[in-house]
């Protein structure tokens, strides 16, 4: 079994008691579903299964007032791409690989002092008028980092 969870794919083993375990994490189910178990990350999430259809309404440009950066979503002839702005210039833009249908991956590739941070997940959410108002961007290096929506770019 493959798990992409970091920068690479990390290939996880059945154990007998139907774990399945591979260098620092563990995937186990219970009751609730299926949990990743980072140790040296001291980190335990619930997975959850992601289903439908890739909307297409999530382009915009979205801030984060604390790291004073930007997060530009466009799409281009059916494709979404995505790149980060802030105080060390702006990013350019990478194609996002969408998991339908509010979620997505933008790779990252470039470092400055260490790794770099690989991929990106995306996790847009929807305010009660069914708009997306925000973006939940996250990393092994950082996590849960919240863009709310400036802008929305039109495709047409």
């Amino acid at each position: 079994m493959t798990l992409k969870y970091l920068q690479g794919a990390e290939a996880l083993d059945p154990g007998l008691d139907g774990h399945a375990i591979g260098g620092a994490t563990t995937l186990r189910r219970d009751d609730e579903g299926i949990w990743m178990d980072r140790t040296t990350d001291n980190q335990s999430s619930l997975l959850s299964p992601v289903f439908g259809v890739a909307e297409a309404d999530v382009t915009g440009v979205f801030d984060n007032a604390e790291l004073d950066a930007g997060f530009t979503c466009v799409d281009a002839g059916g494709a979404l791409y995505g790149a980060f702005s802030g105080f060390l210039g702006s990013g350019v833009m990478q194609l996002l690989v969408q998991w339908p249908p509010m979620c997505g991956c933008c790779r990252c590739r470039a470092a400055l002092d260490h790794a770099p941070p690989g991929d990106w997940t995306l996790a847009f959410q929807r305010d009660g008028d069914g708009r997306v108002e925000s973006v939940q961007i996250g990393c092994w290096l950082a996590r849960r980092l919240l863009f709310t929506r400036r802008t929305h770019i039109d495709a047409s």
